[in-house]
């Protein structure tokens, strides 16, 4: 049995291992480092470590025995204990070891060695970065906000960030201020910048919720601990974004103690704190405007990464009927503030199709933003509703791209047209009519100009030769009523003009049009203005305005054509200037005065 239970022993293998409790330390600051001995046997020397210059070495502490288990196997091992100082002065890295053990037969046994960085030691406090990654691009172009606090001290720290609502430390901070947590006009997500140090989702109050990773850095020669706050922040306008200054304040352990209270109301002692505190420099981010050059037709103010997709229903119509289009699109960029393309701009489109001039704003739906839209087919001859086409900036690329969906086959079926009998005639009119007739021609409704057409046979009417009947007559009593009638829609009118917002609104825009135009500091200022004076004055309704939609509210409202391209001009620039693709400021705002009073011109004429 004796027998038996050495040879077992001789089978277990004896390994010897070197353990540093932090590869990093200070200067004068004391690292710990452990020497395991695996399945140690009797006999065993204490091990050895080579001398190292410029370290104060103490020890060894120990044996410790101990034990742990792995998948029901036992491991044994004894563990000696070293406290390495490094002198003053001594920094840089460090080879430690290897550490030796001899045997009872002779045999030496030898770890691996291990690494010591050793940096100089910082004062007790912190300071504060703020780094922009880039420091500028175009406007819906994602940056990252990286917040570095270095610190260096013995802070006493709580468990998560709720504790600053109790107004105690949180990962040894006191307070925290990281201004791009309430800047608008942007949208922003936390992001982790390491991706070798794990990340805490944490709350810092009732501001938002933040990423921290701890590290460690080198600055200046010294060596600090490290709290890292990222966020990727994509700006929606083309203002600049100004950041402010980021503060944060740290209690550090002063090396004396004081009198504290416990739980109870007795005194204690406790360690005293010191707080410091350190701010790092405004920080702002130049926004750019999206580039006019190689800008493709129906781009509305999609950045990112994009696809789509398009169904149809139906796809089997009369000519003129509509089809429903639902488009979907997907990728990388904000889907909640992407706008569907300017349909009307889609050659491809609008030579087979009627294009509804209604805007539809999409919805998201499953990491998707849908659009629908109305198209009408032309004639039977139309198969095929052809790509959809979806522009984008992509910043990755630094250029303008446009994806589309896959054409639809449909199917059109042309409208069927009646001919007139010319053998059907009319029943005769009483004698108080004279008839001309005409020899009846063939014709088709459509192109007669509609149902009238078809009695042309009957002749003109001529008015009746009985005095009696005038009086009776529809322009006698026209002539009496419509007077009175006029005065009195005069008078509702100017009722309705004070009471209906509407009305009050257009008699408004113009005033209130050039008030805007001459407090406006912007290109971004005069487009709003512009939409608002057209959305007043012509009674369009909430939204965006197309040019289109200007055009045809002018053209309902009889303005000539001069006006309405000029009205239409507008807006297209004033979409431009949303992305600084327009003229300048002053140029803008006095070709949007002319228009404007034009057009109030061809509405009151």
């Amino acid at each position: 049995m004796a027998a038996c239970m050495a040879g077992l022993r001789s089978a277990v293998a004896i390994e010897v291992e070197l353990e540093l409790e932090s590869g990093l330390t200070w200067t004068q600051s004391p690292v710990t480092l452990t020497v395991k001995v695996l399945n140690p046997e009797n006999g065993m020397s204490a091990p050895q470590l080579p001398q190292l210059a410029g370290f104060e070495m103490r020890g060894p502490s120990g044996p410790t025995m101990q034990a742990h288990s792995i998948n029901g196997r036992t491991t044994r091992f004894s563990a000696y204990g070293y406290q390495l100082i490094p002198l003053p002065g001594n920094k840089g890295r460090f080879t430690l070891g290897p550490a030796s053990v001899r045997r009872r037969n002779g045999e030496v046994l030898k770890s691996k060695p291990v690494e010591l960085l050793v940096y100089e030691r910082p004062e007790v406090g912190l300071q504060m970065e703020t780094t922009l990654t880039p420091t500028g691009g175009p406007v819906g172009s994602a940056f990252r906000v990286l917040y570095t606090i270095y610190y260096f001290g013995q802070t006493t720290e709580s468990d998560d960030f709720f504790a600053f609502r109790r107004g105690n430390n949180a990962y040894g901070l006191s307070s925290i201020d990281l201004p791009v947590i309430g800047l608008s006009g942007v949208k922003i997500q936390p992001i982790s910048t390491l991706s070798d140090v794990e990340a805490d989702a944490v709350t810092i109050g009732n501001k938002g919720n933040v990423l921290v990773q701890r590290s460690f850095a080198e600055k200046s020669g010294k060596g600090y601990l490290t709290l890292l706050f990222g966020f990727e922040v994509t700006p929606l306008t083309t203002s600049s974004l100004e950041l402010g200054m980021a503060r944060a304040a740290m209690k550090f352990a002063t090396g004396r103690t004081q009198t504290g209270r416990d739980a109870f109301g007795f005194p204690v002692r406790v360690a005293e704190e010191k707080e410091y505190s350190a701010q790092s420099p405004s920080a702002v981010y130049q926004v750019r405007p999206l580039p006019t050059e190689g800008r493709p037709l129906a781009f509305n103010g999609a950045v990112g990464k994009f696809q789509v997709t398009v169904t149809a229903d139906p796809t089997e119509v009369d000519e003129g009927a509509p089809i429903t289009l639902e488009v979907r699109v997907y990728g990388q960029g904000i889907l909640e503030d992407l706008k569907p393309p300017h349909w009307t701009e889609i050659e491809s489109l609008t030579k087979d199709f009627q294009v509804s001039g209604d805007v539809d704003g999409g919805k998201l739906e499953n990491k998707a933003k849908v659009f629908r839209q109305i198209l009408r087919p032309m004639n039977a001859k139309v198969t095929v509703i052809p790509p959809v086409p979806f522009p984008y900036y992509d910043p990755g690329l630094g250029k303008y791209q446009v994806t589309q969906s896959q054409p639809i086959p449909i199917k059109v079926r042309a409208l069927q047209t009646a001919l007139v009998d010319p053998g059907a005639q009319a029943a005769q009119p009483k004698a108080t009519a004279v008839v001309k007739t005409q020899a009846p021609q063939a014709s088709t409704i459509a192109e007669r100009g509609g149902v009238g057409a078809n009695f042309e046979s009957m002749g003109q009417v001529h008015p009746t030769l009985d005095p009696r009947d005038e009086l009776l007559s529809a322009s006698f009593l026209l002539g009496v009523s419509v007077p009175p009638l006029l005065l009195a829609g005069f008078a509702v009118r100017l009722a309705l003009r004070r009471r209906d917002p509407t009305l009050k609104r257009k008699s408004q825009a113009l005033p209130r049009a050039l008030s805007a135009l001459s407090q406006a500091k912007s290109t971004s200022e005069i487009a709003s203005a512009c939409e608002n004076y057209f959305r007043d004055s012509l009674g369009l309704p909430a939204g965006e305005l197309s040019p289109d939609e200007v055009a045809a509210a002018l053209e309902r409202a009889g303005a000539p054509m001069a006006a309405r391209l000029g009205a239409a001009g507008l807006v297209e620039k004033a979409h431009a200037a949303r992305f600084g693709a327009a003229d300048g400021d002053a140029t803008l705002a006095e070709e949007a005065s002319r228009i404007f009073k034009e057009v109030e011109a061809c509405l009151h004429a």
